[in-house]
């Protein structure tokens, strides 16, 4: 934190006048590739940004993204964390004011996107064995990069249309593929991590068996960790409760689950 605070001075030179005092807490754990990064600096670039906009009086329509490059500067994941709902961050042909300096919000979204879920499957809540700069690093020189971050951008290019159609079987392959791709790399980096746990892949397995005999779109994905999160609208909300009393009752003694769903936004709680 105090590094970030020292990088933003160029930017926010009152900073250097003034003592900052934090208190923060989270809600799930800290280093176990569940993002909490992104929710900290999206925070605290928050604040930043409305101490910088009463400072220096910064028009309130550049106020979120504003916020957005700030928190970006701090963790990529956390520019993303300023808008509710779909956001986009980095460039991306095709796609107005995409930008690889901020997030931008994604608007026209069909109706089967708009309450999506999350129930995370916590396997592990301890600290990664391999930090986010670490594996990003390891990304450098690694043979299969260039193709990922092709398919990356082509597939960031395709969303907006998946998303605004209702495409939900799109949606689906594209998240399930990039959740297994991410691991994949980190798998045959130089040398290799992994950072799944026997758990992780059994609770893919389940999701798999309960999307082919449902037919339901249920999805799932992974984030640079062991935790899996299921992904589903919210109309199939009494379905997975019996996914988890019938495929994940077995191994609820083994993990923790957390339900969330795609959130509004910010919210200043307090002044």
């Amino acid at each position: 934190i105090e590094k970030y605070l020292e990088a933003l001075q160029q930017q926010l030179p009152w900073l250097s006048r003034y003592g900052v005092a934090i208190e923060s807490s989270n809600n799930f754990p800290h280093s176990a590739g569940i993002a909490s990064s992104a929710s900290s600096f999206g925070a605290l670039a928050l604040c930043l940004a409305e101490t910088h906009l009463d400072l220096r009086g910064v028009p309130r329509k550049e106020f979120l993204p504003f916020a957005s490059h700030l928190a970006r500067l701090g963790s990529g994941s956390a520019a993303r964390s300023i808008y509710g709902g779909f956001n986009l961050w980095g460039a991306t042909p095709g796609i107005a004011d995409s930008s690889d300096l901020m997030a931008i919000p994604i608007i026209d979204i069909h109706p089967v996107f708009a309450d999506l879920h999350d129930l995370i499957v916590v396997v592990s809540d301890q600290k990664k064995s391999v930090s986010s700069s670490r594996g990003h690093a390891l990304m450098n020189q690694h043979p299969y990069a260039a193709e990922r971050y092709s398919l990356a951008r082509e597939r960031a290019a395709s969303l907006p249309r998946i998303l605004k159609s209702g495409d939900m079987d799109s949606f689906c392959r594209i998240t399930i593929s990039e959740g297994l791709g991410l691991h994949g790399l980190m798998l045959t980096s130089d040398p290799p991590v992994n950072l799944l746990e026997p758990l992780s892949v059994e609770i893919i397995r389940l999701a798999e068996r309960f999307r082919k005999e449902t037919g339901l779109p249920l999805t799932y994905t992974l984030d640079a960790g062991p935790n899996v999160h299921l992904i589903y609208p919210g109309e199939m909300a009494d379905a997975m409760n019996g996914f988890i009393e019938n495929y994940l009752m077995p191994f609820t003694s083994q993990v923790r689950l957390i339900h969330d769903k795609a959130g509004a936004g910010s919210l200043r709680m307090s002044i």
